[in-house]
């Protein structure tokens, strides 16, 4: 017996044609891991929060990973949203399956141009020792509604609108311009990004310790905030093979097949990494803590707690 071929996933005979989709399933799972990894990074921030006291800021580490979470949060619920309503064509088309898939390409873009802006933020804190939270406002709202504009209005001109798969509501403008348009957007984004990347990859303990003075900044934090980065230019190198791929399109199904799978798991790998990363870096943290108050603990009593 041969061995089933990839190509075999086509089945034709003469009475019907059997085609095997996987896409509807890999969106689902997708969407679901990434909403399930955005709820999971925010309760554990608001725990964190509380363990500090309200009073005190929240770590630069930690506020960077939950916007991240909010961004791929928000593209989530959309797309859940979307695919219920057009799965059940119960209310397709409709208004409320014109704002989902309206503002699924909105919150999409929103992720890629906060990351990258919140990124800015917490290298002006770091290596400048510059604070913006007067001028951007309590949790950064000034800052949200800027992008968010910007977002809708790319959104309009057709940026990240990506073509509806069997589970989507909005439609997409096609043409070679768009997917062109996608690709600079995304290279320039994320090319400013990595500057910012290694610059705080490169940030000095010494300087780190200058600014201590002023906001409590630790080694591990920079090098958390990189590790979010990191996460960040794996899941946008996927969305840009993606749209590379549309510029030379393929007649085979099958490639087409990998290329749309790789644009779901990039989209949605944004809230599953952030996750996975923040999990890691907050025991890190936790181990780094312990090993500090031990230390501390251990010289208290050796200078103090002993009359011998």
């Amino acid at each position: 017996m041969e061995p089933i071929k990839p190509t075999d996933i086509l089945i034709s005979s003469s009475h019907k044609t059997i085609t095997y989709n996987p896409i509807p399933i890999i969106l689902i799972l997708a969407n679901s891991l990434n909403l399930i990894g955005c709820i999971e990074v925010c309760y554990r921030v608001y725990y964190r929060k509380c363990r500090i006291g309200k009073h005190q800021s929240l770590f630069l580490d930690s506020k960077f990973s939950l916007y991240i979470a909010i961004s791929n949060g928000l593209l989530s619920i959309m797309q859940i949203v979307d695919m219920i309503l057009t799965s059940t064509n119960t209310i397709k088309p409709g208004v409320i399956c014109d704002i989902t898939g309206r503002f699924s390409p909105t919150f999409l873009t929103l992720n890629l141009l906060s990351v990258m802006t919140f990124a800015y933020l917490v290298y002006l804190k770091i290596c400048k020792n510059i604070d913006l939270n007067q001028k951007t406002g309590k949790y950064d709202w000034k800052l949200w509604k800027l992008l968010f504009l910007i977002s809708w209005v790319a959104t309009i001109f057709g940026l990240n609108r990506y073509e509806p798969r069997s589970l989507w509501c909005s439609n997409q403008p096609k043409g070679e311009f768009i997917y062109l348009s996608n690709i600079i957007f995304i290279i320039t984004v994320l090319f400013f990004t990595l500057i910012i990347y290694y610059k705080l990859k490169n940030s000095s303990t010494d300087h780190v310790r200058i600014i201590e003075k002023y906001v409590p900044i630790h080694p591990h934090i920079v090098r958390n905030s990189a590790s979010y980065l990191l996460v960040f230019f794996l899941q946008w190198i996927c969305v840009l093979i993606y749209n590379l791929s549309k510029i030379y399109e393929s007649n085979d199904k099958l490639t087409k097949t990998y290329f749309a799978a790789l644009l779901v798991i990039g989209v949605n790998f944004g809230g599953i990494g952030n996750a996975m990363v923040y999990i890691i870096n907050e025991y890190r943290t936790h181990l780094i803590e312990e090993n500090t108050n031990s230390l501390i603990d251990s010289f208290s009593i050796k200078t103090y707690g002993s009359l011998e």
